[in-house]
């Protein structure tokens, strides 16, 4: 193990995805595969690389001396953090953050501490039974899929089953009212499908009505034959969505909603409750909403009736980005985060998760 300071600027400069640190060229090779295995969504198969990288570093624990072994360990950490711990059980993590350094307690102020943290917290998630409770994004946009994985509601080995066309897309709410209500004949219908060039060279596919971008599918695979791919791949997670939705013998499953411009009210509750009551199949159906306007103050969590919980929790500053480690792994990011995540965890237990 390594002093306290040096684990602190690891985990710094493992923000930076441009800095690679020093490693044994196979580890290094599994931590780039497990990179694009989650830019990819195949988040089961960055989850086996990452575990495997794990157990390459504990390996190499006998062999490199701790002070060159602190930055990959730091490095793997912040890629599992960034990218989500999807279908990782706690004890992954906690593997990298014992091997960094021994000292250091919980809390917003440094790097250590804010990942012993969210460690803290996702081992609580586990402990409590939560990460088993279907947790299903409805968008608006990535955070329902990808911040709750990063705490830890999303660790079990099926986590993938909630994976569906709203976990990684931009959406409209019309569009994903629409595919609740009418069904997923309209949302990627042919012909009208068409990519942008993006400021950065990407070709970005979208709907001509703009209700849905998708922009976790990159690469001209996707567009090919009038987007052929794109509009099978979404059709394989529309069929899991409604797996999902109505499996038998579920006791509690999870709906996740967030907006940026309008509150969601107890209309909108309803409305979607309704057409998850029209799914399932037994079981009780939870629906936590977060409203995260640029401007604003922060609201405690207000119930919408018994089954629905609305959080409003505004970003800490203007271009806050949740998704890069330069901004979550803040105190303010920390923060911000552990708000929203206290706040679903509260909800899951108040509707008899666990």
């Amino acid at each position: 193990m390594v002093a306290t300071d040096a684990a602190e600027a690891a985990l710094l400069a493992a923000h930076d995805l441009g800095r690679m640190p020093a490693m044994p060229a196979p580890l290094a090779q599994l931590l780039v595969r497990h990179g694009q295995e989650a830019a990819e969504r195949r988040f089961a198969a960055a989850a086996l690389s990452m575990a495997e990288a794990v157990e390459m570093i504990a390996a190499l624990a006998g062999q490199m001396p701790d002070e060159v072994l602190a930055p990959v360990r730091a490095w793997a950490l912040a890629r599992l953090e960034q990218y989500g711990a999807v279908a990782l059980p706690p004890s992954v993590p906690r593997a990298l953050l014992r091997g960094l350094t021994a000292e250091g307690a919980a809390g917003p102020e440094t790097a250590l501490g804010r990942g012993r943290g969210r460690q803290a917290f996702r081992e609580q998630v586990w402990t409590a039974g939560l990460a088993r409770v279907p947790l299903l994004p409805l968008g608006l946009n990535c955070l329902p899929w990808n911040m709750p994985a990063r705490w830890g509601f999303r660790s079990v080995p099926n986590a993938m089953e909630a994976f569906n066309p709203f976990a990684l897309a931009a959406h409209q709410l019309s569009a994903v009212l629409a595919a609740l209500e009418e069904g997923w004949a309209g949302y990627a219908p042919p012909g009208r499908i068409r990519a942008i060039a993006t400021p950065g060279g990407q070709r970005l596919f979208l709907r001509e009505d703009g209700g849905a971008v998708w922009n976790h599918h990159l690469g001209p695979a996707w567009e090919a034959e009038g987007f052929a791919a794109l509009r099978l791949d979404l059709a394989v997670l529309a069929r899991r969505f409604e797996r999902a939705a109505s499996a038998p013998r579920v006791p509690l499953r999870v709906a996740f909603l967030v907006t940026e411009r309008e509150a969601p009210d107890t209309a909108l509750a309803e409305r979607l409750l309704a057409a998850f009551q029209r799914r399932a199949r037994g079981g009780r159906i939870g629906l936590f909403l977060l409203h995260m306007p640029p401007e604003g103050g922060a609201m405690p969590p207000e119930a919408l009736g018994p089954d629905a919980v609305l959080l409003q929790a505004p970003p800490p500053r203007p271009g806050y980005q949740w998704h890069l480690p330069a901004h979550f792994d803040t105190a303010a990011g920390f923060a911000f985060e552990w708000r929203i995540m206290l706040a679903l965890h509260d909800a899951l237990l108040g509707w008899g998760a666990g």
